[in-house]
């Protein structure tokens, strides 16, 4: 995306597509799609993130420790589009998705908790 992110940064991770098997199984099973991550560390275009989330056992919910992801993956949200996601129209959402690659029918299915009571898809 661009963005100079700095350790302590709050990004969201869409656990969608090829990234879902990384989450725990009980995530996967309670439909989770979006993790707020901190960034931990930055090595050039790599950045280590650590969910700021934990389950009922208190163990992070992927299946290892920590991920390592480029700093242009489509996968990272950045704070507040979350939130901007929740207002769009339709065919907004649709662009939105294709854009990034994401398979446009997961990602509306992921949002929809989000929108709740705001727009219908």
């Amino acid at each position: 995306m661009g963005k100079a992110f700095k350790t302590g940064d709050t990004i969201t991770l869409y656990f969608g597509d090829t990234l879902r098997e990384l989450l725990s199984k009980p995530l996967r099973k309670r439909s989770i799609y979006f993790v707020d991550c901190e960034v931990v560390s930055i090595e050039g275009d790599t950045i280590t993130v650590l969910s700021k989330m934990k389950n009922i056992q208190d163990k992070p919910p992927y299946k290892v420790m920590g991920l390592c992801v480029k700093k242009d993956d489509q996968h990272i949200l950045p704070e507040g589009v979350l939130e901007e996601l929740r207002d769009i129209d339709k065919d907004q959402l649709v662009d939105f998705a294709s854009e990034r690659g994401y398979d446009v029918k997961e990602f509306k299915a992921a949002l929809k908790p989000f929108r709740k009571d705001r727009k219908k898809d």
